[in-house]
């Protein structure tokens, strides 16, 4: 079975763009969150949504930050899921007119991605301008904003083999584990 979950930060948002999304991808149950932040343990719908998953069942979320704000307690709750059978998945796939809007959004050059004491950061600033000619009007249209995103990595990560890769409008980023630590016979000097 498929359940969606939704999860707006206050109270006067609206979760129907994300509740709309998950009923398209097939969800049949649904649990919302209303007017709680992502930072905070205590969200009651998350808790009975994870409590009714089962062997089979597959997760569905609007975007992985509806879940949580920290790297760490998503791979834990994903690493749980995982453990439990469930299936994880984000909303349906956007459709090529959306792929194609969002790739004029954001460019490569405006990207920021660093990691410094743990902690990765990925900053981005969208500059986007349309200008439409016709012959009773000129139109253009202008779109400016930036968003900045930063995640305590977990010590497992080896923070000098982050990769980034950036593609049709796609971040991608990849964590390397560190190498397990080798137990080392240490030579004894007899004086």
């Amino acid at each position: 079975m498929k359940y969606g979950y939704a999860r707006v930060s206050t109270d006067d948002q609206s979760s129907a763009l994300q509740l709309a999304a998950l009923k398209r991808a097939g969800c049949k149950t649904f649990f919302k969150d209303q007017g709680l932040s992502g930072a905070t343990t205590k969200r009651p719908a998350l808790l009975r949504c994870l409590k009714a998953l089962q062997d089979g069942d597959t997760l569905i979320v609007w975007k992985l930050d509806r879940l949580g704000r920290s790297l760490r307690d998503l791979i834990a709750m994903l690493d749980d899921l995982m453990e439990r059978g469930v299936k994880f998945g984000r909303k349906p796939k956007m459709t090529p007119q959306q792929v194609a809007h969002a790739r004029k959004l954001i460019d490569q050059k405006d990207l920021d991605v660093r990691v410094e004491n743990h902690t990765l950061t990925v900053r981005g600033e969208r500059k986007f301008e349309a200008d439409v000619k016709e012959q009773s009007f000129h139109r253009i249209e202008r779109r400016y904003g930036s968003f900045f995103r930063a995640f305590t990595l977990p010590t497992t990560v080896d923070t000098e083999n982050v990769a980034a890769s950036y593609n049709a409008g796609v971040l991608k980023l990849e964590l390397a584990k560190k190498p397990e630590a080798q137990p080392k016979q240490i030579r004894i000097n007899v004086a």
